[in-house]
């Protein structure tokens, strides 16, 4: 019993499931993850000894859920909007987080006094699939 509770806790620890994700995606927007959210990729490093990891998942939505989302966090000013010139000065960070191909648009947030944090989501052209980044350096 102690063999599979101890096989559990370290594979979980290297594969979180979706409930990781769902946080992940809630620290991002600060909104639940709408109930139409099928996840398509998910991706996680583990921590390192000084609790720097990286996440990121690829998610579907409804097209209703999608424009939903996309218009709550355009109106909500505790996002940062592209052309807002309140991004991260680390050419480094902006590198390792272009925007990808099919983006439509995005957004970053940053938590006060956790300027290690970053965290972005992508809208995809498809008007359904959106891309959820974190990342603690």
């Amino acid at each position: 019993m102690l063999f599979t509770i101890a096989f559990y806790m370290t594979y979980d620890s290297f594969y979180p499931g979706e409930s990781f994700y769902a946080d992940e995606f809630e620290k991002v927007t600060l909104r639940e993850l709408p109930e139409s959210a099928k996840f398509i990729f998910k991706s996680s490093t583990y921590p390192d000894l000084h609790g720097d990891y990286s996440s990121e998942s690829t998610i579907k939505l409804s097209r209703a859920d999608f424009k939903k989302l996309l218009h709550a966090l355009n109106k909500d000013e505790r996002i940062t909007k592209p052309g807002q010139n309140k991004f991260p000065d680390d050419s480094s960070y902006l590198t390792q987080y272009s925007v990808k191909d099919d983006t439509r648009y995005w957004f970053f947030r940053q938590i006060d006094n956790e300027s290690d944090h970053h965290l972005k989501i992508e809208f995809s052209k498809d008007g359904e699939t959106i891309y959820v980044s974190v990342v603690v350096t």
